[in-house]
């Protein structure tokens, strides 16, 4: 047994190595945290010019709008408030107590960045962490935002792949771009009639107003609006009775289809009437059948009962000491059949009761058949009225399209009178801060030529669109984020209502242009929607992708209708031709094709020798142009298929300082 000395003495021990082992483990921590550097500095710490560079370097890599780890995203200070899985990651006023400031001095449990991260993120040094401290301690202010400097290079000399064109809306006009400056041709008289430097950066995109007295041009954070000195000829009254025309037989053929799809339905449906009644009819005479059998059942159950029970009066008055083994038998025997007549009985009493259920329900469905071929009937009615009133317009149409074809006079493309394009104004600032998010990659005009759809986005965080008034310049209306990539095209439904868009995102997105809401995502691209188009009568919608594919969507059914495949490379860019079913398309694959929505007579447009990028139409869709990477700016006739115009750059550097 231990004595008194000898506990204490161990007792002392104990506590001493206690005392050790919490002073070891205090040091370890301290040595674990990050040192931050002394600071007396009294001036602002500012969000943009400061913070950002410290954190962009080794902490937003993993926290951004497009890679948000643990839910955090810490790329303004609102975001931060809003914090992540673990909550708020600053708390103004308090760095001590935040975790963004306790992470990265590693003071917190999730130490950051953390030891072996992929993107090569290291621990801040201690006068960085002072400054995140200092401005946490300040309040974490936002601050104003200023725009990044940009030091424009000049273009590489050589650069002169065309990636924009535009064709005036009667087919005179067309414009491409080459590195930043535009080319204005006149199809008829075949020569440039203005060039000039648009941008400092390279121009993507490129729009003619619907009476084609404006050009869009779009480039890094802006768009520019130049005006003709000239007053373009109006779109000929023919053009607009063709255009007419066609949409009257595009809304005869959609009626037609209506029709044909009404009267499919009226015909299911009255084969699910005449079913309906033929399963009255079976059913109750089922039912009879059922009823009929449950008497001969309880008769049967009656004399089986009967049996049984002088079976059993028999085998009772037996001596109890002298069985008979015959008497038992017998008895035995008739509780069986006994059992079997019970069962039977119930069998055929339930089999009633299934008949008259079958037979309700029978009843029950007739009505309601009834009632849907009444209004399939009506909505039948209503089609073929529909398909009345269009046929009626598409004659009527055709009758006003052939007495002003025979009234006018034989065309003769005559030049154009000289003319200017003069910058009318700019939408947006064309630096960092400009409402216009990075490059423009499309640009559209509204129908009525009032408003400008502008297609932009950082690539891969974000794809915008912003729409502008074409009068005052005036910004009307901004759907940011519509997709999660950058916008690649667009274009006004023919009502004016909704945009079509295509993104980096593999995405081609339908939305109301009012509202700014989301009507539709059309899923099926397996890359990015390089083009999109929809059909005069606003009932189709196409697109093209850098999946070497054209894919047709039904707009009123919200579905798609079409795969179209035999690209052998990324299909760069599409249009519907005029008021028709036919689109066509520029590829990698060095080819312009004109082709039907349902996949029908293609037809290869001559003279292409390299990649091409984009593609215009006129109003009518009689003239298609396109160009590409050798530069060449080539002009057909649909009809014909046959090559009208041909632009080579001119002689010299395209590219200007």
């Amino acid at each position: 047994m231990m004595n008194h000395e000898h506990m204490k003495t161990m007792g002392f021990h104990a506590r001493l190595s206690l005392m050790l082992s919490m002073t070891l483990l205090s040091l370890a921590a301290s040595a674990a945290t990050l040192p931050v550097a002394k600071s007396d500095r009294k001036t602002p710490v500012d969000f943009h010019e400061e913070i950002v560079p410290i954190l962009k370097t080794n902490c937003t890599a993993c926290h951004n709008k497009t890679t948000t780890k643990a839910d955090l995203n810490i790329e303004t200070p609102a975001l931060m408030l809003k914090g992540g899985e673990s909550g708020p990651a600053i708390v103004p006023g308090k760095a001590s107590e935040s975790l963004l400031f306790q992470s990265a001095i590693h003071e917190s449990d999730s130490e950051m960045p953390p030891k072996g991260n992929k993107v090569g993120a290291v621990n801040l040094s201690p006068e960085e962490l002072a400054l995140l401290k200092l401005w946490i301690d300040q309040g974490a202010k936002a601050g104003e935002k200023k725009a990044q400097q940009i030091a424009w290079q000049p273009l590489p000399p050589g650069l002169n792949p065309i990636y924009a064109v535009a064709m005036s809306p009667g087919g005179e006009l067309v414009a491409c771009s080459r590195a930043n400056q535009i080319f204005i041709y006149d199809v008829a008289a075949k020569k440039l009639i203005a060039q000039f430097v648009a941008h400092r950066d390279m121009t993507l995109a490129l729009a003619f107003s619907p009476d084609g007295s404006q050009l869009a041009s779009g480039s890094f954070g802006e768009v520019k609006l130049w005006k003709t000195t000239v007053a373009p000829p109006p779109v000929s009254e023919l053009v607009k009775l063709n255009r007419a025309s066609g949409i009257a037989t595009l809304d005869v053929a959609f009626q037609t289809a209506a029709v044909a799809e009404a009267d499919k339905e009226v015909a299911a449906l009255k084969d699910r009437v005449k079913k309906a009644n033929d399963a009255i009819a079976d059913t109750k005479k089922k039912l009879e059948e059922k009823r009929k059998a449950v008497k001969p059942a309880v008769d049967a159950k009656v004399a089986a009962q009967k049996v049984y029970d002088e079976a059993a009066a028999a085998v009772a008055k037996l001596p109890q000491d002298k069985p008979d083994a015959a008497l038992t038998k017998k008895q035995t025997d008739a509780k069986t059949k006994l059992d079997a007549a019970v069962k039977a009985e119930a069998d055929a009493n339930d089999a009633v009761k299934a008949a008259e259920t079958a037979a309700t329900d029978a009843a029950a469905e007739l009505p309601k058949v009834t009632k849907l071929q009444a209004e399939a009937e009506k909505a039948a009615v209503t089609a073929k009225a529909a398909l009345a009133a269009a046929q009626a317009a598409q004659k009527k149409a055709a009758a006003d399209l052939a007495a002003a074809t025979k009234a006018a006079k034989p065309a003769v493309a005559s030049p154009l009178p000289p003319q200017e394009w003069n910058l009318e104004r700019t939408l947006g600032t064309g630096d960092t801060l400009s409402p216009i998010t990075d490059r423009v990659n499309a640009i559209d005009f509204s129908p009525d030529g009032k408003a400008v759809a502008v297609g932009s986005g950082a690539p891969s965080r974000d794809g915008d669109i912003t729409f502008w008034d074409s009068t005052s310049g005036k910004l009307i209306k901004t759907i940011s984020d519509r997709h999660s990539d950058t916008v690649l095209s667009l274009d006004y439904s023919p009502d004016g209502k909704l945009i079509a868009s295509g993104g980096a995102d593999k995405q081609l997105r339908i939305s109301e242009i009012a509202s700014g809401k989301l009507l539709k995502t059309f899923e099926g691209h397996t890359h990015h929607v390089m083009g999109v188009s929809w059909r005069a009568d606003g009932r189709v919608v196409v697109s093209s992708g850098a999946d070497n594919a054209v894919k047709v969507w039904d707009w009123i059914k919200g579905d798609r209708r079409k795969n179209i495949d035999g690209w052998d490379k990324e299909v760069t860019s599409l249009r519907y031709l005029g008021a028709t079913t036919r689109i066509v398309t520029t590829s990698g694959d060095k080819q312009v094709r004109m082709i039907g929505e349902d996949a029908s007579a293609p037809v290869l447009l001559p003279g292409t020798t390299d990649f091409m990028q984009t593609c215009a139409v006129s109003l009518d869709g009689d003239r298609v142009a396109a160009g590409g990477e050798d530069s060449v700016l080539r002009v057909w006739d649909v009809k014909t298929a046959k090559e009208i115009a041909s632009f080579a750059k001119p002689a010299g550097e395209t590219a200007a300082k």
